[in-house]
């Protein structure tokens, strides 16, 4: 398990990984930049999962994922 405080970037738009991640506790906002203004797409909390798009392509992240509050991931 991994922790993170409220406000911590947990995945960056751009990055080049393949982790997919699971909420165990806490909620987290899933948001994309573009011209300098944060869109928000969709806040995740316990038992959902993000981060899936990169296990079955070859792309970089396509969104920013952080931390509202407490949480923890696996």
């Amino acid at each position: 398990a991994e922790s993170f405080a409220d406000g911590d970037v947990i995945l960056m738009e751009g990055e080049a990984t393949n982790d997919l991640l699971i909420v165990a506790s806490g909620q987290v906002e899933v948001y994309v930049m573009r011209a300098g203004e944060k869109i928000s797409i969709t806040k995740l909390g316990a038992t959902s999962y993000f981060g899936e798009m990169s296990v079955f392509d070859d792309y970089p992240r396509s969104a920013h994922v952080r931390a509202i509050g407490d949480v923890v991931v696996y």
